[in-house]
């Protein structure tokens, strides 16, 4: 049974359509980048993002701080800039301690500007909150010293 189609949110950034629960948006995640959108509630969708797939294989809690994705809701951006796509897509909230919405993210384990690369094997699932904190930072061994990462062309 598909969510019923309410505009009830509000968003500076985004237009929002809807509120979905997790297994849903999940169980929709298209691992074909050949057949990249479903219709959902009378809009296209892109389904096949690194992102959604992040949160399908490694889990919807942040590393860092154990916020937990609740619901995805779907969503288009305000501005339609170059870089922002006009197709709807789904983001994933979770509820920090504050009870506030807080996106959940995906964090290069090695960060691009250091040379890790954009695979799944490099993402890991974090808040905005901890993913900003974080930043480009290297991460840390056991020993609490950082990781060496040589820069890849």
């Amino acid at each position: 049974m598909k969510p019923k189609l309410k505009r009830e949110f509000k968003n500076k950034t985004y237009f929002r359509m809807g509120k979905f629960p997790v297994n849903y948006v999940l169980d929709n995640i298209i691992d074909n980048k050949d057949e990249s959108d479903i219709a959902i509630n009378g809009v296209n969708v892109y389904m096949s993002s690194q992102r959604y797939k992040l949160f399908k294989y490694k889990g919807i809690r942040c590393i860092k701080c154990g916020i937990v994705g609740e619901y995805f809701i779907l969503e288009q951006h305000r501005q339609k800039s170059a870089y922002e796509s006009k197709r709807f897509h789904f983001n994933l909230y979770g509820i920090d301690k504050n009870g506030k919405e807080m996106l959940m993210t995906k964090d290069h384990i090695i960060p691009k500007s250091k040379g890790g690369k954009n695979g799944l094997h490099n993402l890991q699932p974090m808040c905005m909150k901890c993913n900003n904190e974080k930043d480009d930072k290297m991460p840390k061994n056991s020993n609490g010293r950082k990781i060496r990462w040589k820069k890849q062309n």
